[in-house]
């Protein structure tokens, strides 16, 4: 058992299953890893991996990226742009280089390599990606692993570190679980909202920003187009709404047939919130 254990990291799958084949192929491998949709393309061509869930999570990808590509298109019309921003490479490099860092057999040589000498669309692609990534992470990726307190809260049940052969985890880690579950466990606002709204959050978009150490915006403003992006996100996102709950009020018919008789609410725009609420 110790020795399972110990080199399960090795053989346990983790989006590692792309090595074999790409093998050193490092930038169309770092390509799927980041970019959802082209991951769940992957899948479905290479692996005949077609399923609602894959569908409603490709949809939601698309909405975000879209926004994310309008938000940055009001500050970079231009992909050259982007890429004299010395803060926006750095932070893609320093998001990727911590990559390399997340398994033994993960990502080799270090990713963040792709960085030095891409061109200008290609770190428009990884900036675009990675921020999707985050959006998606914190709302739909965590929507889906569900919530946590239930098991953080008992060392005796669950621990981050329970010593081999103890009856339960140490002190100290029940400590940290119980201000990890204080610290995440506020519900957050949600990620639909009505514009004008109390819970509309384009407040966050409120300038001024600084770009190549220049101030951008006016302070206390809303940019309108980045306003109007956020509008049309909305929008989107509504229209999703509708999608899933027709496809769960199918699901759930007295007719449906298995395997067609699941609903699904964890790509459910109108259950999102904008953070991780534990």
């Amino acid at each position: 058992t110790d020795l399972a254990w110990s080199v399960a990291s090795e053989y346990t799958p983790s989006g590692a299953e792309l090595r074999a084949v790409f093998g050193d192929d490092q930038a169309s491998y770092l390509r799927l890893v980041l970019d959802y949709g082209a991951y769940v393309e992957f899948l479905k061509k290479h692996g005949g991996v077609d399923t609602p869930y894959r569908r409603q999570t490709l949809q939601l990808w698309n909405i975000m990226k879209n926004f994310v590509n309008s938000f940055l298109s009001q500050y970079y019309p231009t992909a050259e742009e982007l890429a004299r921003d010395s803060e926006v490479r750095c932070f893609v490099y320093t998001l990727l280089h911590e990559l390399a860092f997340t398994t033994t057999n993960g990502l080799v040589p270090d990713p963040a390599e792709n960085v030095r000498d891409c061109s200008a669309e290609e770190l428009w692609q990884l900036t675009s990606n990675l921020l999707t990534r985050y959006c998606y992470l914190v709302t739909a990726g965590h929507e889906q692993v569900g919530t946590v307190p239930v098991y953080a809260q008992d060392v005796s049940f669950c621990a981050f570190h329970w010593p081999k052969g103890e009856s339960c985890g140490t002190k100290q880690t029940a400590i940290t679980s119980a201000t990890l579950m204080s610290f995440t466990s506020t519900p957050m606002p949600l990620l639909m909202a009505e514009e004008g709204s109390e819970g509309d959050w384009t407040h966050l978009f409120e300038g001024p920003v600084t770009i190549n150490g220049e101030p951008v915006g006016e302070a206390g403003a809303v940019p309108p187009a980045v306003k109007k992006a956020w509008v049309v996100f909305q929008a989107e996102l509504k229209a999703m709404a509708a999608e899933c709950d027709d496809f769960n009020n199918k699901a759930l018919s007295a007719d449906a047939q298995f395997p067609h008789c699941f609903g699904m609410w964890q790509t459910h725009p109108s259950h999102l919130e904008t953070s991780v609420s534990v």
